[in-house]
C-alpha cells in the first residue's frame, strides 16, 4: 500500500495554502521493520510488548497497511535502537510521478 499525506504549509501572501505532498511506500517500510524484527529473533508479540503497542498495530505496520504515528515510531525506535523516523523518510517517494505511476498500475482511485 502506498500512503498519501498532505501537510499544510503557511499561507503565502495571497492567502492561498500550499501543500507539500509526501508519498510513502509502506509495503517496503513494513518489510524493513519485519526484517529487523526477525534479525533480532523476536516475535511480533515480543516487539509489541517491548514497545507497549498492540500486536495488531505492529502487524498492520509490517503488512504496509498503515502509516505509524509519531508515538509508535518513537516506541519502536527504542526497541530497534534505530531512528525509524529517518528510516521512514528513506521510503518516501520524492517524485510524484513515481507515485502516480504505481497508483495507476494498482488501479487505485
Amino acid at each position: 500500500m502506498i500512503y498519501y499525506n498532505q501537510i499544510k504549509i503557511n499561507p503565502n501572501r495571497f492567502g492561498v495554502r500550499r501543500y507539500t505532498d509526501m508519498f510513502y511506500d509502506l509495503a517496503s517500510f513494513g518489510n524493513y521493520i519485519c526484517k529487523k524484527r526477525k534479525d533480532m529473533s523476536y516475535t511480533q508479540k515480543d516487539i509489541a510488548n517491548l514497545a507497549f503497542i498492540s500486536t495488531d498495530a505492529l502487524r498492520r505496520i509490517e503488512n504496509g497497511n498503515v502509516l505509524p504515528n509519531q508515538i509508535t515510531l518513537e516506541a519502536l525506535s527504542l526497541v530497534f535502537k534505530e531512528d525509524l523516523n529517518l528510516a521512514l523518510l528513506s521510503f518516501r517517494f520524492d517524485n510524484q510521478d513515481k507515485f502516480f505511476e504505481v497508483k495507476k498500475r494498482l488501479n487505485i482511485r
